[in-house]
C-alpha cells in the first residue's frame, strides 16, 4: 500500500529581526520567527533606545547605557547608531555590569562632530565554550632544617606528567609559592631537589609543602 507523507507545518527561513506571518502548506498563515545574526544573541533580538549624543568633542567620547536582560561581563557586544553618518567616528560597546551595556561613540579627529538624535542598538552575544573548573596549588618550601623558609627560589610543576605551561613560580619572603587556574590532574612540584605530589580536585586548593634535601 502506498503511503503519502505530507508536512503538517513548514517555516520559511526569513532573514531579519522580527516575527512574521508566512503561508502554511495547507492554507492560511502561521507565525514565523525570522533568523539572522540575532538568533544567537541574548534574547534573540537587538535592544534599542533613542539616544542624542550631540556634539562629540575632538579626542573625546559620548556614552549611554542600555538594559539587556541576562547580559554578563565578558559577553561580546555589537553596537550601532543610525545617525552616525561619518567614518570619522567609532562606536563600540561592552557589558559594564549584569544586564547593563554601555555604548561609546569616540571621536579621534581634531574637530568636534555632531551626532543627531537617533536609535542606538546593540546585539549581545554570550561567550560560547566550556569553562573547566580549576584549582590553586600552593605551599611553602623550607631549607633542609624543615623550618627556615627557602626564599627567592624557583618551583616547577607538572600536571599529569606535562610541564605547567605558565612556567615556574618563585618563592616569596616567607618561602611560599602559588600556581593559579590549575586544571584537575596529578600534580608534582619540585624545588632544588625537593619534591611533593598530590591530586587536584577543582575547585579545592591543593597545598604541597617541600623540604629541601641536605646539600
Amino acid at each position: 500500500m502506498a503511503q503519502r507523507f505530507q508536512p503538517l507545518i513548514e517555516e520559511d527561513l526569513n532573514v531579519g529581526t522580527e516575527a512574521v506571518w508566512v503561508g502554511a502548506p495547507g492554507g492560511g498563515q502561521i507565525r514565523a520567527t525570522q533568523i539572522g545574526l540575532h538568533t544567537v544573541a541574548r534574547g534573540q533580538l537587538s535592544y534599542s533606545a533613542t539616544w542624542a549624543p550631540g556634539v562629540v568633542p575632538a579626542g573625546d567620547f559620548a556614552n549611554t547605557t542600555l538594559t539587556v536582560p541576562d547580559a554578563t561581563i565578558g559577553d561580546f557586544v555589537m553596537a550601532s547608531h543610525d545617525k552616525m553618518l561619518t567614518n570619522d567616528l567609532s562606536i563600540f560597546g561592552h557589558v559594564e555590569a549584569d544586564d547593563t551595556v554601555q555604548v561609546i561613540i569616540f571621536n579621534p579627529t581634531a574637530a568636534d562632530v555632531t551626532v543627531a538624535s537617533g536609535t542606538v542598538a546593540v546585539l549581545v552575544f554570550p561567550a560560547f565554550g566550556a569553562v573547566l573548573p580549576t584549582s590553586e596549588v600552593n605551599g611553602t618550601v623550607f631549607e633542609n632544617d624543615g623550618t627556615t623558609p627557602w626564599v627567592g627560589g624557583a618551583v616547577s610543576m607538572t600536571v599529569d606528567g606535562e610541564a605547567w605551561p605558565g612556567g615556574d613560580a618563585t618563592t616569596n619572603g616567607s618561602g611560599a609559592y602559588q600556581f593559579l587556574e590549575v586544571q584537575a590532574g596529578a600534580i608534582a612540584v619540585a624545588a632544588a631537589g625537593g619534591n611533593n605530589s598530590g591530586l587536584t580536585v577543582p575547585p579545592a586548593t591543593l597545598t604541597l609543602d617541600i623540604i629541601l634535601p641536605p646539600v
